[in-house]
């Protein structure tokens, strides 16, 4: 496991270090001194879960969310609505660090379906 988490590191790493952190927040139930996601910029609501979704920019300007699983027991598969409608989401490659096709986005609902494991966590940047 710690060999499969060090790959996954290593190949977001280069994306993640040019990265800057524009909000921060949390699904109910708020830790102590954090952000509900109903305040964030980019994402609306997330129906249930316990995530925690950061919002990042790089140097062009292009956004990226970071979408993590705060449930380290239970995996979990929830939609995250955005304000407003993205033209397309790509994912960052765990295994690669290369942005992919991302098929969980849906434009006309401006919703995003996010299945992630217990601790683990997605990068996505905005087209």
């Amino acid at each position: 496991m710690l060999t499969r988490i060090n790959g996954e590191i290593l190949a977001l790493g280069g994306t993640l270090k040019n990265l800057r952190s524009t909000d921060l927040c949390h699904t109910e139930t708020l830790p102590e001194l954090t952000t509900s996601v109903a305040q964030a910029n980019l994402a609306a609501a997330v129906a249930v879960g316990q995530f925690v979704i950061g919002e990042l920019v790089d140097a062009e300007g292009r956004v990226h969310l970071v979408v993590i699983n705060r449930d380290y027991l239970a995996p979990t598969g929830e939609k995250i609505v955005f304000h407003e409608p993205i033209s397309g989401i790509q994912e960052i490659s765990k295994a690669s660090g290369e942005p992919v096709a991302c098929d969980e986005y849906d434009g006309e609902a401006s919703t995003l379906t996010v299945n992630l494991d217990p601790g683990d966590g997605r990068l996505f940047r905005w087209q």
